[in-house]
């Protein structure tokens, strides 16, 4: 028999006229991951409102990797594994779900199962409810210990009944589930090597946004041990997006600067400020329209009310804070969730904390902040930072791919 997967895309119901674009853009990101995995040759048909992917080799089963690699793609609801049967007969139907309960035998036995139909070749001799229940009917004979539950049933068995052939299935795995990437735009997220800025990610990427990551790289007050741990955290994020980009940015003379001429009180706002504004020089070079950060409504003091709302005036483009209302706690798990936390708390330096203040300011004052700015506008640094940045490129697996020098004319 041919194994195949029938992938179901989310969230299409509600884009009307803009469906047809968000489903080619699904095609494409599938087609890279299969390219990626070298899977063989493919074919990627539409069947209604999903992807049916036949492949030119037969897997005894679906390869587990593949399944994990899928549900890590923005915009799949649902990945079904599924075995194609070209004889379009009920015996052949039976066959099909007869070596899907000797597998489930050996794990679990007996058990309740249901046969449900989805006939969209109304041709088709009989109709979903009589297929059904005669499959139902020859499982029950082949196995009498087994027992029907329509309504909480320990095995699916789902049968669509296409034009050319059948597919058959009996395993079911939710994907990531939102937007296509690509489709909701571009932006620019600053990443950390702490556990909210990677998960911040993640959400964003849920909702079909594209994201160039900027890490600011205080050299050569912090060594290179957290740059290294940046590149693994990207390699755990990439597989979520497609060419994902890391812009490894050095920023030790600008914190510096800062260190030198603020008040000791305002180094973490403005810090924080200052690589905000060099990533809004970074977006325009890339054409991002947003900034995605990790910040929880005041979980550290540059995060406050106050301060939140003061960078904010200083700032051009939108920043998008998916985690605003989030406890650490739910950060933790959703960290684990996605497998960024182990990488997220191997420790390391941080120069930000090597210029803190021991009382840092919740309640910046904007005039104050303002002043600064036009005292120490920093551009020609900024410049100079964004041209001597590295530049990190990853696979839609998350493999590490080349680095180069990000120069600006």
């Amino acid at each position: 028999m041919q194994q195949a997967l029938l992938i179901s895309v989310d969230e299409l119901w509600l884009k009307g006229k803009n469906r047809d674009g968000y489903f080619e853009m699904m095609r494409e990101h599938l087609r890279e991951y299969f390219i990626a995995e070298k899977v063989g040759a493919f074919t990627l048909r539409n069947q209604g409102q999903r992807f049916l992917c036949e492949f030119s080799e037969r897997f005894p089963s679906i390869p587990e990797q593949l399944i994990r690699g899928l549900r890590l793609l923005p915009g799949l609801h649902t990945i079904i594994p599924v075995e194609c049967v070209v004889e379009r007969t009920l015996e052949a139907m039976f066959l099909s779900a007869q070596r899907s309960i000797l597998k489930m035998k050996a794990k679990r036995w007996p058990f309740t199962f249901k046969v449900e139909t989805y006939r969209s070749d109304k041709k088709f001799s009989m109709n979903s409810m009589e297929i059904s229940r005669e499959l139902g009917h020859l499982l029950l004979v082949a196995f009498p210990e087994l027992k029907v539950d329509v309504h909480r049933p320990d095995f699916l068995i789902e049968v669509f009944v296409e034009s050319e052939k059948i597919l058959v299935a009996t395993e079911y795995f939710r994907g990531m589930g939102g937007l296509p990437i690509g489709t909701a735009g571009h932006a620019i997220t600053l990443i950390s090597g702490g556990i909210d800025s990677p998960v911040a990610s993640y959400f964003m990427a849920k909702r079909g946004l594209a994201q160039t990551f900027a890490f600011f790289h205080a050299y050569p007050y912090v060594g290179d041990e957290v740059k290294e741990k940046i590149i693994k955290l990207i390699g755990l994020l990439a597989p979520s997006h497609r060419k994902t980009k890391l812009v490894v940015i050095p920023f030790g003379k600008i914190q510096e600067i800062i260190g030198t001429h603020a008040y000791p009180e305002y180094r973490t706002v403005l810090f924080r400020l200052y690589m905000l504004k060099t990533a809004e020089l970074l977006a325009d070079k890339v054409e991002a329209g947003a900034l995605i950060t990790g910040d929880g409504l005041g979980q550290v003091s540059s995060q406050t009310l106050v301060n939140l709302s003061v960078i904010n005036t200083l700032l051009k483009l939108i920043v998008l804070r998916p985690l605003i209302g989030l406890n650490k706690i739910e950060i933790i798990d959703w960290a684990k969730k996605i497998g960024t936390y182990q990488t997220s708390i191997i420790p390391h330096d941080d120069a930000c904390a090597l210029f803190a203040p021991k009382r840092p300011t919740t309640r910046a004052n904007q005039d104050y902040v303002k002043e600064f700015l036009l005292k120490h506008p920093m551009e020609d640094e900024q410049k100079l930072a964004l041209s001597t940045a590295q530049i990190y490129t990853f696979d839609v697996r998350g493999k590490f791919v080349k680095e180069k020098n990000f120069l600006f004319e």
